[in-house]
């Protein structure tokens, strides 16, 4: 039976199935009573798996999540809504009656949906330039505790750290009427280059998934969608997300044998990090 099971897996159709399935028990974090249709789909793929790939369950399910959404706008994170999108577009391409075209239809919604992720959250962080600049990185290594590795990773020491957060106190109780950041120039440059270089991960992402699968940027996709998790969940681990970037990655790798270890490798360290942080 396991081994009927996990050949099933290597099939597209019940593969993304089974993995979305997953990330939608990952997403129930947001919302508690969304584990229970999340659970009953993963019932399905194994007691039942032509029944877990009937598109009328996915149209249900995304009809559930946004559903979700309205009810509880302030559980969700960006992530979720995207992960409601990828729900639509899955039951859409569950539409192809064979393998080869289920998983062209899924690889190209999957490929647009990074795509166009990514090309957004790089035309935002450029709008303003506190990102460029690195200022806004900055802040986030003062007022979140899991960047505590990044700013030791920079240079920032616990004398700037705490310089820095009392004039950003001072600023939010009204008592001081700007904000000066101060550390010495070097960790100042580091800043910067860290900020910089992620948004240049994520271009090189939004590019290489926009374009063309006969383009040469189209071997990038992979090699940047990991390299962005490491750097991003390595340090602020949001699993969810995770998990979903990495399903939409290898449906856009069309499903893949050789990129199956993408999965668990993006989960298990965001996981890892996240317990880390916990304990």
């Amino acid at each position: 039976m396991i081994d009927t099971w996990i050949a099933r897996l290597r099939e597209p159709r019940s593969g993304v199935v089974v993995i979305t399935a997953f990330v939608a028990l990952l997403m129930a974090s947001h919302w508690t009573p969304m584990a229970l249709p999340a659970a009953i789909v993963i019932g399905l793929a194994i007691l039942r798996p032509r029944d877990a790939i009937s598109r009328v369950v996915w149209w249900a399910l995304a009809a559930m999540w946004f559903t979700a959404i309205a009810l509880e706008p302030a559980r969700m994170e960006d992530h979720v809504y995207l992960f409601a999108v990828w729900l639509v577009a899955l039951a859409v391409s569950l539409h192809q009656d064979t393998e080869e075209a289920f998983i062209e239809q899924a690889a190209w919604q999957a490929r647009v949906l990074i795509g166009v992720t990514f090309t957004a959250a790089v035309g935002w962080k450029l709008a303003f330039n506190d990102f460029a600049s690195g200022t806004a990185l900055w802040l986030f290594m003062l007022v979140d505790y899991r960047f505590n590795p990044l700013a030791t990773a920079v240079g920032l020491s616990e004398a700037d750290m705490a310089r820095d957060r009392l004039a950003l106190t001072e600023l939010l109780a009204g008592t001081s009427g700007a904000l000066s950041l101060e550390a010495p120039s070097w960790v100042l440059w580091r800043i910067t280059a860290v900020a910089v270089f992620a948004l240049v991960i994520e271009g090189v992402i939004a590019v290489s998934y926009l374009a063309s699968d006969s383009s040469r940027l189209a071997a990038l996709r992979l090699p940047s969608i990991v390299l962005f998790a490491v750097l991003t969940y390595s340090v602020v681990p949001v699993v969810a997300f995770a998990a979903l970037l990495a399903a939409l990655a290898l449906t856009a790798a069309r499903w893949r044998s050789e990129s199956m270890w993408v999965f668990p490798a993006l989960v298990l360290m965001s996981a890892t990090r996240a317990l880390v942080i916990n304990l």
